[in-house]
């Protein structure tokens, strides 16, 4: 992408979809740099990257919205497993999304990050295979839409 870019052959989706990555990486870096000796993160810190990722999908024209509930911090890899939940089912989907309404919730060192997706077509179960559906992640698809649920923590260290 970033060659395409540096010819002067990049379209506004190759650059829109090289900002949405870049943003995952540089955010994805912030959190693991600012982790303090306990190996937690600020949850403020994690809503700031939802935030800008979220933000940036409507580069591509997909609707977004963000919703946030934080306090405190918690485990970096609760933060990270949250953020490289959200980054796999973006990049995967991202031709396909309409809209993405994220909201996420961090209270008593617990995270609960839900994933409303919109999609232009219907999104089957198999292209969401790469999610590990577990007593963390719980997944429910209605016609073109697409719920994200993932619980992690409440004090619990990871």
């Amino acid at each position: 992408m970033l060659s395409i870019a540096e010819n002067g052959k990049a379209t506004k989706k190759a650059l829109a979809q090289i900002a949405i990555i870049g943003t995952y990486i540089k955010r994805r870096g912030n959190l693991i740099l600012l982790n303090n000796e306990n190996e937690l993160v600020s949850a403020s810190e994690l809503a700031s990257a939802f935030r800008e990722s979220t933000d940036n999908l409507k580069l591509l024209g997909i609707s977004s919205a963000f919703d946030v509930i934080v306090d405190g911090e918690i485990p970096l890899c609760d933060a990270l497993k949250a953020y490289d939940l959200y980054e796999e089912i973006i990049e995967t989907l991202l031709e396909d999304l309409s809209a993405v309404f994220v909201r996420l919730k961090v209270l008593h060192g617990g995270v609960k990050l839900t994933l409303e997706l919109g999609a232009k077509t219907q999104i089957s179960m198999d292209r969401l295979g790469f999610i590990a559906v577990s007593d963390e992640v719980n997944v429910e698809l209605d016609d073109e839409d697409v719920f994200v649920t993932l619980t992690l923590g409440g004090g619990v260290k990871c």
